[in-house]
């Protein structure tokens, strides 16, 4: 019998400790998660209003997370766009990563609310192509 402990590659993101990469992981407001090659926070969600040519105005929502290791730091902007629900793929001193919100290609489902996954590019593309 699984406990609600024995949930699929989910950490539960405790102060401090380094988190690996193609696992779940809850993250919330201001928390820094720490990974092997850089840190991660959730700074916050802003809705935009979005104008085309072939709808009317629609508002999406962003979810911003900062990106840092060492000197450098970054803004990343996850959205699910128009419904299309993929990943979001970001490099940091050069080396590329992908992060993942609210479904999974590799995990295959929902990731659910507050939980992240962060992959490296590579390793991300190997698993799609299995």
């Amino acid at each position: 019998m699984c406990l609600s402990s024995c949930s699929f590659n989910e950490t539960p993101a405790e102060d401090n400790q380094i988190q690996k990469y193609g696992t779940k992981v809850s993250y919330s407001s201001g928390k820094e998660l720490i990974f092997p090659d850089f840190t991660i926070k959730f700074v916050g969600k802003r809705e935009e209003k979005i104008s085309n040519d072939w709808l009317f105005p629609q508002k999406m929502t962003f979810y911003d997370f900062e990106v840092a290791k060492g000197e450098t730091r970054q803004t990343l902007s996850w959205s699910s766009g128009m419904g299309d629900i993929g990943p979001q793929f970001f490099a940091i001193n050069g080396a590329e990563y992908v992060l993942e919100l609210r479904k999974s290609d590799i995990i295959k489902g929902s990731l659910g609310n507050d939980i992240l996954v962060i992959w490296k590019k590579a390793d991300y593309l190997d698993s799609l192509n299995r």
